[in-house]
């Protein structure tokens, strides 16, 4: 009985939009103790459903198996060894990076796959490099040459950002 969890405070439910999957899909959610305790599709509007993916959001969420912060490879590749490193420490490895490959190859030679659905798209508003091209597909921020798609992968039509 060690994982049974002791509720203290009462259900309290909101509206918002599912993130589980990249449909969007409206939902009603109960909270309980600051956690997400229930999902339910929300009846009263027209995307109101739920998958099997969303159906276990809490699940999901609350794995003990689900990486909570990041971490950076101290051993050879595939060896699988990694420590804890701060939020910090793992943008500024991550901008070392995008901005020695820009040096060596060219604001192109870099792209980012940012996910399945348009709420990862506004990951490449918020976080594009300046001077780089971006795909308009809503499913890759493209900076761009070939990349990953539901269909394949394949090269980038892309148009510059303003």
């Amino acid at each position: 009985m060690d994982n049974v969890v002791a509720h203290t405070g009462a259900i309290e439910e909101k509206r918002g939009i599912c993130g589980i999957c990249p449909a969007g899909c409206w939902v009603k959610v109960g909270i309980r103790d600051g956690r997400l305790d229930s999902i339910a599709a929300d009846d009263g509007q027209p995307l109101g459903m739920l998958c099997r993916r969303g159906l276990h959001a809490p699940e999901i969420i609350y794995s003990e198996h689900r990486l909570r912060y990041p971490q950076k490879r101290v051993g050879s590749k595939g060896g699988y060894e990694f420590e804890r490193i701060t939020w910090d420490e793992a943008y500024d490895l991550i901008v070392e990076q995008f901005n020695k490959i820009k040096a060596e190859s060219g604001p192109e030679a870099v792209a980012i796959y940012t996910g399945r659905g348009a709420f990862e798209l506004s990951l490449c508003d918020i976080f594009q490099p300046e001077g780089v091209a971006r795909c308009r597909r809503p499913q890759v921020c493209c900076f761009p040459s070939a990349r990953p798609t539901p269909w394949g992968s394949g090269p980038c039509a892309t148009s510059r950002s303003p």
